[in-house]
């Protein structure tokens, strides 16, 4: 879309004021902890079934699932 993306940090203020009133908003705080903890998954396992397997780095899948990036992708195609 051309525009920027900006990240920043998630806001908790906002669940903690709506928690009261909104029951998933109470419901996310208490899962808070999650959001903290990295996360990794074992390749070892999947190894072990799938021996030929051949992952993917997480930026190119996310670069190939981004709007326009198959467009980026094949505007040199139709120009040449």
């Amino acid at each position: 879309m051309g525009q920027d993306i900006r990240i920043g940090q998630f806001p908790w203020w906002s669940l903690r004021l709506a928690a009261p009133f909104w029951e998933l908003g109470r419901e996310l705080l208490e899962m808070r902890y999650l959001y903290a903890t990295p996360h990794r998954l074992d390749p070892a396992p999947l190894a072990r079934l799938l021996p030929g397997f051949a992952g993917v780095d997480f930026d190119t899948v996310l670069k190939a699932h981004l709007p326009g990036a198959a467009l980026a992708a094949a505007s040199p195609a139709r120009a040449g």
